[in-house]
């Protein structure tokens, strides 16, 4: 029996590799895919190929350690990743003539846990606690009369043929054309059930308003400090009356009138922690227990609007951008994350710039005006 000679053609370049891993994780959509949208599907292969093979009968069993899932996703992130540096880094020398590149940095994506809570913030995983995670059935949440929102922790190379064709990649989500729907929906050839959630119940509970949020924060029972000599460092209060952006109204407390503020301190670990108290004579004397359950970032709005001090957002139509120096609450930044894109700047985080929101302007705008932002129009 004669032997077949088979040619080894690697080793390849990394560029090779990560073209081939997209290519594996997204098809035909590869080449269109955003580093977010590559990152979150390296996560949702990993999570998957770990918990729904598993042949167990209790949930708790099947699901994936932060530290096993993300093991699992960097091993396809990294060629990924890699191949974006080098890319960057040979423009950046080609250019290095043409003193084009000035400023510019290699930068990427790092897979940790805050794109794990991102997921599932959209909905695509589960979080059981203690750092374990499974992924959410599938289900399509409708975002206007054409897209439709599809959720959950399947990859998206195992989709069905017709919702592939019909997928479009948007950041870390997926929309799915509503034209494909009737094809779509299962005949007496198949047994997969589709799932639809409404756009309400996959935002999460309607908030209170600002007015009665902050009202509530009026009431809340304050406690008597005693220690001051073992004051916190750390601490800040909230003074909405300040005006600008957000970021820049925590104070310390040698820099705030008396009063009833919002305070926040830090934790050896980084953690943040907020409660009320009453300041008087840039002492801390009364606090309540820790503020739980409440989203923070609309608080600070409820607080901006009984100070009549709201924050600003530019609105510019000629680049169809709007900017924001302070951060939206989490069921509005949900929703404008899932509709227009929000573009990174480089080294900075603020400010906040979404980008092709002018066919939406209808949703935002309210949206932001609800939040007592006062939308300036800038050329």
């Amino acid at each position: 029996m004669r032997a077949q000679g088979i040619v080894w053609e690697g080793p390849f370049p990394v560029t090779t590799i990560a073209d081939q891993i997209k290519m594996a994780l997204l098809s035909s959509h590869a080449h269109q895919a955003s580093q977010e949208a590559l990152s979150a599907e390296a996560i949702r292969v990993a999570l998957w190929v770990q918990s729904a093979y598993k042949q167990v009968s209790s949930s708790s069993d099947v699901a994936v350690t932060t530290r096993h899932l993300l093991n699992q996703a960097r091993a396809l992130w990294t060629p990924i990743r890699n191949a974006y540096q080098y890319s960057l880094a040979t423009n950046k020398t080609k250019r290095s003539d043409t003193h084009e590149s000035e400023g510019e940095s290699v930068i990427g994506i790092n897979l940790d846990r805050d794109v794990l809570d991102a997921l599932a913030e959209q909905g695509d995983f589960y979080s059981l606690g203690e750092g374990r995670w499974l992924p959410a059935p599938l289900r399509l949440v409708p975002l206007s009369q054409t897209r439709y929102l599809l959720v959950g922790g399947m990859p998206t190379h195992l989709l069905p043929g017709t919702l592939l064709h019909n997928l479009h990649l948007h950041g870390s989500f997926r929309h799915v054309d509503s034209s494909a729907l009737p094809a779509m929906k299962p005949d007496a050839g198949h047994t997969v059930q589709w799932q639809f959630q409404s756009l309400g119940s996959w935002l999460g509970a309607s908030p209170l308003s600002l007015d009665d949020l902050a009202q509530s924060f009026n009431k809340q029972e304050l406690l008597p400090v005693t220690h001051h000599s073992d004051a916190d460092p750390s601490l800040e209060a909230y003074a909405a009356y300040v005006g600008g952006p957000q970021l820049l109204r925590w104070r310390p407390l040698d820099d705030v009138t008396d009063g009833h503020y919002l305070l926040r301190t830090s934790t050896p670990w980084g953690i943040r922690q907020y409660s009320s108290g009453h300041i008087s004579n840039h002492w801390l004397i009364k606090q309540s227990v820790l503020l739980q359950h409440i989203d923070i970032r609309r608080l600070c709005y409820a607080l901006d609007k009984q100070a009549g001090k709201p924050t600003r957002a530019s609105w510019n139509a000629q680049r169809d951008e709007l900017s924001l120096n302070s951060e939206l609450p989490e069921r509005e930044r949900k929703l404008l994350s899932s509709i227009v894109l929000l573009q990174e700047n480089e080294g900075s985080y603020y400010p906040r710039r979404w980008v092709n929101i002018r066919q939406h302007i209808n949703t935002i705008f309210p949206l932001l005006t609800n939040l007592g932002i006062n939308i300036v129009a800038v050329h």
